[in-house]
């Protein structure tokens, strides 16, 4: 459902690629930053299903012409395409619903290469590479459905600043409120502990926790599409 905004086939999966494709491009950046390569390697395969899910379905709202264009660009996707059974299988059976009996008792790697993906974190990021370029030619190749799409969504409430910014500054606040609350139940219940050096050793990183740490940054409120704009 999109609310009151009446989006074609097309426009609607555009609008569904483009929001997938920039949900590549954060773990792309987890992989080139080094910050956690892991977590890109984990959420990849949950990602690169929906796009195979969303190309199928914008595929189907095309005209022969339109559909044309578009394969003529799949090849970079090529890899995403062949891996697709295997892709699922990590998806269901990893990542969505992990198995009760035995809760992560495999190790990924061996799941991964026993299902038939490669293990080499690599083969990840090039397939993530290729779909952000590939849904990047797509906009190119048919604007007529890219810039309604893109429009609609700026009508709708999800694009207003307000749901897309965060304010850091009352984030920090209201948990360092939180560890106060705790620390005092804590030393009641439990005295003689070092509670003021306990909470938080886990690294919540709070004198961090501001737009002076790289790795945290409130939202962008400019009511662009999921991507809408060119990156600069």
């Amino acid at each position: 459902m999109h609310g009151m905004i009446d989006y074609t086939p097309a426009e609607a999966g555009m609008r569904r690629l483009i929001l997938i494709r920039n949900h590549l491009d954060v773990l792309c950046r987890l992989f080139e930053c080094g910050t956690a390569p892991s977590l890109a390697f984990h959420y990849g395969p949950l990602r690169l299903v929906q796009f195979l899910d969303a190309y199928e379905d914008f595929m189907g709202g095309l005209d022969p012409r339109q559909q044309k264009l578009v394969v003529c660009a799949a090849g970079l996707v090529s890899d995403v395409h062949k891996h697709r059974d295997a892709l699922k299988k990590v998806r269901n059976a990893w990542i969505a619903h992990p198995p009760n009996d035995g809760l992560l008792a495999e190790d990924a790697s061996d799941f991964i290469r026993r299902v038939g993906l490669p293990v080499d974190l690599a083969a990840y990021y090039e397939m993530l590479a290729c779909t952000i370029i590939f849904v990047d030619t797509v906009r190119a190749l048919l604007p007529c459905i890219a810039k309604p799409a893109v429009e609609k969504f700026n009508r709708t409430d999800d694009a207003k600043p307000k749901f897309r910014c965060v304010d850091l500054g009352q984030i920090v606040q209201n948990v360092r409120s939180k560890i106060d609350i705790v620390r005092e139940e804590a030393e009641q219940k439990c005295p003689g502990m070092e509670w003021n050096s306990l909470l938080g050793a886990a690294g919540v990183r709070l004198d961090q926790l501001g737009p002076s740490d790289p790795c945290v940054g409130a939202a962008r409120g400019d009511g662009q599409c999921e991507g809408g704009a060119e990156r600069r």
